[in-house]
């Protein structure tokens, strides 16, 4: 991407493009989500233009308790995060996204335990 457009800004740009859906179940609430994720190149002149996009999708499973009382509160506890992507074109031509899928799967392993932490104290 550098050897592309060197040292040019970037802009991330992530839309939804499938409704995101969610399934209740006896062991938990399941949720997928479906996008594009389009990096940019901020040209001189103002404009982008696309250096790749990736077709995204992630699903999510999280138990969901509520307690009812003096003081109520939402508990999100997450199961699993499991996201995936694929090149769906490039500007910059073909490369690998498996240090980039590679870099999610470590991210998620860092942050489910973050997110618990903060959840499992409940949202009032």
């Amino acid at each position: 991407l550098y050897e592309a457009y060197p040292d040019r800004n970037l802009t991330l740009w992530i839309r939804v493009t499938e409704p995101v859906t969610f399934e209740v179940a006896t062991d938990g609430v399941s949720g997928k989500a479906e996008g594009v994720i389009e990096w940019l190149v901020n040209m001189e002149d103002g404009s982008y233009e696309s250096a790749f996009t990736l077709d995204a999708q992630v699903n999510l499973c999280v138990n969901i308790s509520v307690q009812l009382g003096s003081t109520s509160a939402l508990y999100l506890d997450i199961i699993s995060v499991d996201p995936y992507i694929q090149l769906h074109s490039s500007n910059i031509g073909n490369f690998s996204i498996d240090p980039l899928q590679r870099f999610l799967t470590f991210s998620r392993a860092l942050m489910v335990p973050f997110v618990n932490g903060f959840l499992n104290k409940g949202i009032p």
